[in-house]
């Protein structure tokens, strides 16, 4: 379901805006959610509804924001490991152009 917020949430519920990992995080805790509709704009000849967020009960929130978080801290964690790697893969094929270069020019 989806959620209209040009007025406020349901009571008991909250809305959670401002991280893309909000609702994976609620569907990893298996917790029932709706998409937040905030507005519709027209694109292409259609309107077409904006989401931000979601809307979860109030229970759920705490856990749904700490999940969230780590889900973040984890994204986060993997594009520096993939950074490192790139940088490594890059000084190897430095190190092996440097090399081949050297025994190229001994050769002479």
């Amino acid at each position: 379901g989806e959620l209209l917020c040009a007025m406020p949430p349901p009571v008991g519920t909250v809305h959670l805006a401002g991280s893309p990992c909000y609702q994976p995080a609620a569907r990893k805790l298996h917790l029932e959610y709706a998409a937040a509709v905030v507005d519709f704009e027209w694109r292409d000849g259609r309107c077409v509804p904006v989401v931000d967020g979601i809307v979860v009960h109030r229970p759920d929130e705490t856990a749904v924001r700490v999940e969230a978080q780590a889900l973040e801290m984890a994204k986060a964690a993997a594009l520096v490991e993939k950074h490192r790697q790139r940088v490594l893969e890059r000084w190897v094929l430095l190190v092996k152009g440097i090399v081949i270069r050297n025994r190229l020019l001994s050769e002479q």
